[in-house]
């Protein structure tokens, strides 16, 4: 078997360059990248991302994640969208600041409820299927109302701050990682989600209602 011999100088013309006919090497042309990310510590060929990151990225935990920030949200909402509701015409419903702050503390409750549900259940259980589909209700919450009020109204729709910074990003990454790591199936969600949704929608002029009736009750 012939083995090919290297010189030092052949090294030399690898790791700095050719020389010209000057006499001068002329350095090697790097990659704008590399200078700032040497290729050792990239991993070539794929493989999984670290442990803190791939822990970090874990449905479960961007469960909890969701549920905080559907409290930010949910805050942000009960402290200034029942005054917006006065003039907001088609957008939303005009709606007391009692019963709308009970209706979402409900619903946040609901969200935890969801959460732990999920996390012990597991892949493919009962919770895992309401947490995501809650996932899409806020989603969908992002553009309608919040999104498209703003555009449409010129005039800031409470809400849609913590809708774009928190629930966008977090919703679709809690829904990727969801059928990433085979917690939710496309074939069961595709039913359970929007059926989420429906109750979810469904819901809340009810608890509206019990929050009137319950002031009103107090108050007489």
């Amino acid at each position: 078997m012939a083995i090919a011999k290297t010189s030092i100088g052949d090294v030399n013309e690898q790791v700095h360059g050719a020389a010209d006919k000057s006499g001068f090497r002329r350095p090697q042309k790097v990659p704008a990248y590399d200078r700032f990310i040497p290729l050792k510590t990239i991993k070539l060929g794929g493989g999984d991302p670290p442990k803190g990151i791939k822990d970090a990225m874990s449905f479960p935990l961007l469960s909890w994640f969701f549920a905080v920030a559907i409290t930010i949200h949910n805050l942000e909402e009960a402290l200034w969208l029942p005054g917006w509701s006065q003039s907001a015409g088609r957008w939303h419903h005009p709606v007391g600041a009692r019963e709308f702050r009970l209706g979402v503390g409900v619903l946040t409750a609901l969200a935890y409820i969801a959460v732990c549900l999920s996390v012990v259940g597991g892949k493919e259980s009962v919770g895992a299927y309401l947490i995501a589909g809650y996932a899409l209700a806020m989603l969908l919450n992002v553009f309608f109302p919040h999104l498209l009020a703003t555009l449409i109204m010129r005039q800031y729709a409470p809400g849609t701050a913590t809708a774009l910074l928190l629930n966008l990003p977090i919703t679709v990454l809690l829904l990727y990682q969801g059928f990433q790591q085979s917690y939710i199936r496309l074939s069961t969600f595709v039913w359970a989600g929007p059926l989420v949704v429906a109750a979810i929608l469904g819901s809340i002029p009810l608890l509206f209602a019990i929050g009137r009736r319950t002031w009103s009750v107090r108050e007489s």
